[in-house]
């Protein structure tokens, strides 16, 4: 009697393969550290320690203050692991990162000043703003790894070296690794009791230690203490930018990765995937099994078998007919699942993925997934509006404020002392779509000229009252209080050249 035995699924059980096992490795650890004391190790009690997942009040460990550089309340190294793996964690926040800093900026200067020399100024600025360090990175390029740093762990830094409080030159504007860096438990302290300094740790490696930007003194690079006469310059700390998202019941050091309010979906889609993994490498619970039983010999067992294998399993031939080789053989089909299992598998993952995009705010449409509403609505542009006005902008307004204040003053870069900046946001209106109707209003001597500029958003200024007010007809776009000449002369053709240029212009200009 030949009987195909079925496997069961363990979740403790060792994975054969060697794809199984690396991810087991990641995702579950080896299961032999003591400290979860025969518990399966999983993902949510190594992001988080095991005793912040019990406390209620908050989630801080009380014992990481007494450390002379402070290291953050969770495991941060396994949050950014948790941020890579998870696909609908890891679009959503490259998304929001790019809505929020890769659309481009505006550049205002605080002061009145002639039109050519913002034109000129404004030029420069983008110049050196397109280059801030020797790896030839944008601004831009530096401020969205910051955003994901902020996005993921809470936190963002930006190494900005400056000699004798004056930016480098050339500039070498950085981003930094977050997450490798430790604040010293009195950085943020005030007078002679502050050490404003942060370790910044490189596994292997010996650390190395910045400044916090605009405090006094100089520091070595190397061992953390005060720079003397005998300090090399390039032993000089560098200094950074530190944000984080506060949270005053938390620490003042750190702020509070969105993984840990998300680590049941996080930690549900890592599960689940194992168990997918284990599923159709046929080494969790098989769907059937064949019990053949009868006075056969090995060779016809061996027959059956072969036959079987070949041609009933992944084939479409469930109709065909095999001659027994014994009258008396009898074949078992015996299923063992009573509905299918994928539908529940696409369904957790469903309610996994709903509950990462509202954690992190992303529309699905952003991700591209399909929106689901009442047909004739508009729900693409209200959850737009809503999605700018709760995620864009709150992410935007950190960054143009270290900006404006730290990097745009006295110290900061020379080009840009004076200016603003401003990044552009997601555009939910049809440019094209207004500049149309907008000219059919013209057109139609429904809008004045005025009114038409302003119905495109570009603001200028007018030399009287009646040229904003003035309206045009539609033959030959001339003045509609013009006296009428003869259509195809040469004064209409030259009133429409005019006509038209001046508003060209207005429309380019801004």
């Amino acid at each position: 009697m030949i009987k195909k035995k079925a496997t069961i699924f363990n979740q403790t059980a060792r994975p054969s393969s060697m794809l199984a096992k690396m991810i087991h490795e990641v995702m579950f650890g080896d299961g032999k550290d003591p400290k979860f004391e025969g518990e399966i190790p999983t993902l949510h009690n190594t992001i988080i320690r095991k005793s912040l997942c019990k406390t209620s009040k908050g989630m801080v460990n009380e014992t990481f203050t007494s450390a002379e550089y402070l290291t953050p309340p969770y495991d941060e190294d396994q949050i950014l692991i948790a941020a890579r793996e998870n696909i609908w964690f890891h679009k959503a926040t490259k998304v929001k990162v790019e809505d929020a800093f890769r659309l481009g900026f505006t550049l205002n200067p605080k002061d009145e000043m002639d039109e050519a020399l913002k034109v000129e100024q404004r030029k420069k600025i983008q110049v050196d703003l397109s280059n801030v360090n020797s790896n030839r990175e944008s601004l831009e390029d530096v401020i969205c790894r910051c955003g994901e740093d902020f996005s993921i762990f809470g936190r963002a830094a930006i190494e900005v070296p400056r000699v004798d409080g004056k930016m480098s030159d050339p500039l070498e504007i950085r981003h930094l690794a977050v997450y490798r860096l430790q604040p010293h438990s009195k950085c943020f302290n005030s007078g002679d009791d502050a050490i404003p300094l942060f370790k910044y740790v490189v596994p292997g490696r010996d650390p190395k230690y910045f400044k916090l930007f605009g405090a006094e003194g100089d520091y070595n690079a190397k061992t953390g203490l005060k720079a003397n006469d005998n300090t090399e310059e390039e032993d000089i700390a560098n200094e950074i930018i530190y944000i984080t998202n506060y949270h005053p019941k938390m620490s003042p050091y750190f702020g509070i990765s969105i993984v840990v309010p998300l680590w049941s979906a996080v930690v549900g889609f890592a599960e689940s995937r194992l168990y997918q993994l284990y599923y159709f490498l046929k080494q969790g619970t098989v769907k059937s099994v064949s019990l053949i039983s009868g006075p056969l010999t090995p060779e016809q067992q061996n027959y059956v078998k072969d036959w079987m294998e070949a041609e009933t399993v992944g084939e479409s031939n469930i109709s065909l007919v095999i001659n027994s080789p014994e009258p008396d053989s009898k074949l078992d089909y015996k299923p063992m699942q009573d509905s299918p299992t994928e539908a529940s598998f696409l369904k957790f993952g469903e309610m996994t993925r709903e509950e990462i995009l509202a954690g992190t705010g992303v529309p699905p449409e952003r991700i591209g997934l399909p929106s689901k509403g009442a047909l004739g609505g508009n729900l693409m542009e209200g959850m737009a509006k809503v999605y700018i006005q709760t995620v864009i902008t709150p992410l935007q307004r950190p960054f143009e404020e270290v900006i404006n204040k730290l990097l745009f003053t006295e110290g900061g870069i020379e080009s840009a002392i004076g200016w603003e900046i401003e990044f552009n946001t997601l555009d939910v209106v049809d440019k094209q779509l207004v500049l149309q109707t907008a000219i059919e209003g013209l057109r139609a001597k429904g809008i004045t000229i005025g009114e038409f500029v302003k119905q495109l958003g570009l603001e200028t200024e007018f030399e009287t009252e009646e040229d904003a007010n003035e309206r045009l007809i539609g033959t030959g776009y001339q003045p509609a209080n013009a006296a009428p000449v003869n259509i195809g002369t040469g004064q209409v053709l030259s009133q429409v050249e005019d006509t038209m240029a001046k508003i060209q212009k207005l429309v380019n200009k801004k």
